[in-house]
């Protein structure tokens, strides 16, 4: 959620099929009994997000939440999602559910694939981090997808900012 001005307050969505007056009524209402807003003096605005889905943690989070709810095997889920964030550009995923997933005893599942930054101030600027919890029947579960946005020189689809250890290698000039 972004606060702008004295006017309104816009909540990013994904899709508009799911978001409609029905599910913003009751977010207005929490937000106005928790900050003490006048309801005239706040509007509740609905925005899409751009159409990088596949790089966004928290969407992908959610979208991992929905197939574990709908009880789709734990790797394949994790397998799709990761496929999905990898299509879209990103340079590396890591996936990790965590908690009863068969049987008794908890553990700790991690998905990867391709490169991804665990330390220093590249991690900060390169990696995008969501957390979520699922209450199943046998406990809860915990997921936590990590994202690496790739090197964009416009900003749109990554980071501006180039990595520390990249190389480029020049063509040399004709004398």
């Amino acid at each position: 959620m972004e606060y702008i001005g004295g006017s309104g307050i816009i909540v990013l969505v994904s899709s508009f099929k799911r978001c409609c007056h029905h599910s913003l009524t009751p977010i207005s209402l929490l937000l106005f009994s928790l900050f003490r807003f006048n309801i005239p003096n706040v509007e509740l605005f609905a925005m899409k997000v751009m159409d990088l889905k596949g790089l966004s943690a928290q969407i992908q989070c959610e979208s991992l939440k929905h197939k574990l709810l709908a009880k789709l095997p734990a790797r394949r889920a994790a397998g799709g999602v990761l496929r999905a964030i990898m299509e879209n550009g990103a340079k590396g995923a890591e996936v990790a559910i965590s908690g009863k997933l068969s049987g008794q005893r908890a553990k700790t599942q991690k998905f990867s694939e391709g490169y991804m930054i665990k330390t220093g101030y590249a991690r900060e600027e390169y990696i995008t981090t969501a957390v979520r919890h699922i209450m199943m029947k046998t406990g809860i579960l915990g997921i936590k997808v990590s994202i690496m946005l790739p090197h964009d020189p416009t900003g749109v689809k990554g980071v501006k900012i180039p990595l520390a250890d990249s190389i480029t290698i020049l063509e040399p000039k004709e004398a």
